[in-house]
């Protein structure tokens, strides 16, 4: 997480469902054939490598499930707004919808598309 354009350091945290997401991801693409399953293993080799601050999600879980009620959004999304709110930090995602539906782009909720480091 990280305002755009902002050269400091920034930190970047997860909750940490967010492993288990990207390798369900990387099973669906070796699933669906366009990965091998050796990629996927070395892709998540490197997610685990990356210098990421994680937090527990289940402290989040009653503001995630607020925040899911309100913005119509699945619980494991609105996790990563809980996580935002409560370090006070931008949020960074590829996830269009979820932008929209939480009220569209803002400092707090960028499109990873218009960020740059």
């Amino acid at each position: 997480m990280g305002r755009p354009g902002d050269t400091r350091s920034v930190t970047r945290a997860v909750p940490d469902l967010a492993y288990v997401e990207c390798a369900n991801v990387f099973w669906k693409r070796v699933r669906q054939g366009s990965l091998p399953a050796s990629a996927a293993r070395d892709m998540l080799t490197d997610l685990r490598a990356l210098p990421l601050s994680v937090w527990a999600a289940e402290p989040l879980l009653e503001r995630s499930l607020a925040l899911a009620v309100t913005f119509d959004v699945a619980v494991y999304d609105a996790v990563y707004l809980a996580l935002s709110a409560q370090l006070a930090m931008p949020l960074v995602t590829a996830d269009g919808i979820l932008v929209g539906k939480a009220g569209g782009p803002s400092e707090q909720l960028c499109l990873l598309e218009s960020f740059s480091p």
